[in-house]
């Protein structure tokens, strides 16, 4: 994995909220990182109660990403993860399609929350994240212009899908995204015949699979990023995901088909 950091990081703080709150600033500079699955920008904070790890990752063309907060020092909060942005003067709401915890350290500091974002343009141009139950106390993490971030996960992502043999600049007239097909009926199929050998002997194991669409709707690529110990299950989940997922094709202005991808997260357990 290669990563070098961002220009001009030392962006400017978000007004501060009339509640009270855990006030997150910057203990680093942001740090962009890209590999064979995604794009990442990370940077670290620093608070009264502790440090906050962030990371923000884009492997698709729309413009849902995924958001991982990380704290060793800070206890876990409880009930429904919200996320809001700063714009100016207000807090936007933001809606995540899909919130996990993953799980915490033996002594319950240990926090690592997932969000997907689907639409930042709805919030204009956000500067800071406003966190609330993902820690135990709400959390304003001082991010600085995100818009810059976003644009430099947007020129990645081009990069990065070019690579695995995407025509980026034919996917990018998509005006209606290509639609699963018989969804429940296929992904119940591959978790159900996923090998015992391959699956955590206790708890649950989750990892994202990525798929370039033709313009036929079938899959012409796959991958995973399942951590080492997991290989085995994601390489047999990409290998299923060729031979039974479909899809009604992405479809441009004119109601031609062209190329697109989808990312899915699959969770496995015995």
């Amino acid at each position: 994995m290669a990563g070098f950091a961002l220009v001009a990081t030392q962006f400017a703080s978000p007004v501060g909220a009339q509640e009270p709150v855990l006030i997150a600033t910057p203990s680093s500079d942001w740090l962009l990182e890209f590999a064979e699955q995604n794009c990442i920008a990370r940077r670290d904070f620093a608070s009264d109660q502790g440090a906050i790890f962030f990371r923000l990752e884009k492997s698709s063309l729309d413009a849902r990403s995924k958001i991982v907060l990380l704290s060793t020092d800070i206890s876990e909060g409880s009930g429904d993860v919200t996320l809001s942005v700063a714009v100016e003067d207000e807090f936007i709401p933001l809606e995540p399609v899909g919130t996990m915890r993953l799980g915490r350290s033996f002594n319950g500091a240990h926090l690592y929350v997932q969000l997907k974002v689907d639409d930042w343009s709805k919030a204009g141009e956000p500067t800071g994240l406003k966190v609330v139950d993902a820690f135990e106390s709400p959390v304003i993490l001082q991010t600085g212009d995100l818009g810059l971030v976003l644009d430099a996960l947007d020129t990645c992502v081009d990069d990065l899908l070019s690579g695995w043999g995407l025509d980026v600049e034919l996917a990018r007239t998509s005006v209606e995204p290509a639609e699963r097909l018989n969804y429940n009926s296929w992904a119940r199929e591959i978790i159900r015949r996923a090998p015992q050998r391959a699956l955590p002997r206790t708890g649950r194991v989750g990892f994202a699979v990525r798929v370039l669409i033709g313009v036929d709707g079938k899959p012409t690529r796959c991958l995973h990023d399942a951590s080492e110990d997991f290989t085995d299950l994601g390489d047999y989940t990409c290998e299923a995901m060729m031979k039974r997922a479909e899809y009604q094709p992405a479809r441009d202005r004119d109601g031609n088909t062209v190329p697109s991808t989808d990312t899915l997260d699959f969770i496995y357990y015995r």
